[in-house]
């Protein structure tokens, strides 16, 4: 246990750091362009993000449920050929989308040529997530750690270099891409140096495709992530869709700090998820309920008092520092307590590891259902959707509703194993 403390506490501090730096990179990045060109961006790395999840058709979920066990006894080649499967099918589907416009078809009101940019720029996120699962899988955390920080410090500097010499939207992602290719394909070739492959040889082996059992097991995966990422982000997708370019690159501004806590609960997690569930493996659902409750309620209560703090600092921040955005300021107060929301749920940690993923997969499905289909039906053309605020409330809306109804679920199963 303590050499397992240690080990994580190498690591995590890296992350942290990597996560810290990818959340200032947002702010330089608003920083630098103009609130149109930032709410372009932010419409560009929202489909980015997207493909990120989705492009690899829960492969890389697989990979990364699959790719340690083997790695354990020593399957290395067997292992590599699975990522390079999935980086195939990967590059498969962002060739599909990128013909998209070619009938007729270009979402959240972007040009063809900003859609194709994201696309490939997804495509190179979700090949670098797909190449570190092979450092990730051998359970070599620092060098997986120190690989995600290269990337996000990269990124950073030459993406904000080219933003201050004007290149705008499309050339912070650009530049992004390209960092990211570079790292990705430096990093294959040392792997498959490693296992004595040709690229000629390595490719041949992953023509074979994957079994239609491995498929059906993808397929569940890539539906379970795809309903995490939009229970999350289904406001964002709303409002690229129907504010202007302006009102969304406020709306996107106000959202960073739901981003800071998306990062920190997946920090949070990976530390709190084993311990959750060696609570229940030693003793009880009960005793891992309490843990999660305990960490839920507290961590809630102590975000909820931030929220107060950082609504205040953020009122005198944003006319020194970002004087383009302070339209935004009505916008922060909901979204601070959406991301108090999504920063404290360890719920579904809870119900993940009692193997209640339905139950779990169930109430994302209804919540994202009902928010849509309410603000696209009911709401769709009037007043009420050409306000960013009226947005914020639907995240706020998301994030507590996505708590409280995982919190009922997860006392409810605790109920029944006493019982």
């Amino acid at each position: 246990m303590a050499a397992r403390l240690i080990a994580h506490l190498k690591y995590t501090p890296i992350l942290g750091l990597a996560a810290l730096i990818g959340f200032v990179r947002i702010g330089i990045y608003a920083r630098l362009l103009s609130v149109d060109d930032f709410g372009l961006l932010s419409k560009l790395l929202l489909i980015s993000g997207f493909f990120c999840v989705a492009g690899s058709c829960g492969f890389q979920i697989l990979a990364q449920r699959d790719l340690p066990a083997m790695f354990a006894h020593q399957r290395y080649r067997r292992g590599l050929v699975i990522l390079g499967k999935a980086c195939m099918i990967t590059s498969a589907v962002a060739l599909l989308l990128c013909v998209t416009p070619l009938f007729g078809y270009v979402p959240l009101n972007v040009a063809g040529l900003a859609l194709l940019i994201a696309v490939i720029h997804g495509w190179a996120q979700q090949s670098f997530m797909l190449v570190v699962l092979d450092s990730r899988s051998r359970l070599e955390m620092v060098p997986y750690s120190l690989q995600i920080l290269l990337r996000t410090v990269l990124c950073c500097v030459v993406a904000s270099g080219v933003a201050a010499l004007g290149g705008g939207a499309l050339g912070i992602l650009l530049a992004e891409l390209a960092v990211t290719v570079v790292l990705s394909v430096n990093l294959m070739k040392k792997m498959l140096q490693g296992i004595g492959f040709s690229w000629a040889v390595f490719a041949g082996l992953c023509k074979k495709g994957f079994t239609k059992k491995e498929w059906h097991v993808a397929a569940i995966l890539l539906l379970g992530t795809t309903l995490s990422f939009l229970s999350t982000s289904v406001d964002r997708w709303l409002a690229a869709d129907v504010l202007s370019a302006k009102q969304f690159g406020l709306y996107s501004f106000s959202w960073i700090p739901l981003v800071a806590a998306l990062s920190m609960q997946a920090l949070l997690n990976a530390g709190l998820f084993p311990l959750i569930a060696q609570r229940r493996v030693a003793g009880s659902d009960q005793k891992a309920l309490r843990v999660t409750a305990l960490v839920s309620v507290g961590l809630l209560l102590a975000a909820l008092v931030f929220v107060l703090l950082a609504n205040k600092l953020i009122a005198w921040a944003i006319p020194i520092w970002y004087g383009q955005y302070q339209d935004a300021l009505p916008l922060f107060l909901p979204l601070l307590a959406a991301a108090a929301f999504r920063v404290s749920d360890f719920w579904s940690s809870f119900l993940i590891i009692t193997h209640r993923h339905v139950s779990l997969l169930v109430t994302q499905v209804i919540l994202i259902v009902v928010a849509f289909v309410y603000c696209r039906f009911a709401l769709d053309g009037t007043a009420w959707m050409q306000d960013p605020y009226n947005f914020t409330l639907l995240a706020l809306f998301l994030a507590a509703g996505n708590y409280f109804v995982n919190a009922l679920l997860a006392f409810f199963v605790g109920h029944r194993a006493a019982s």
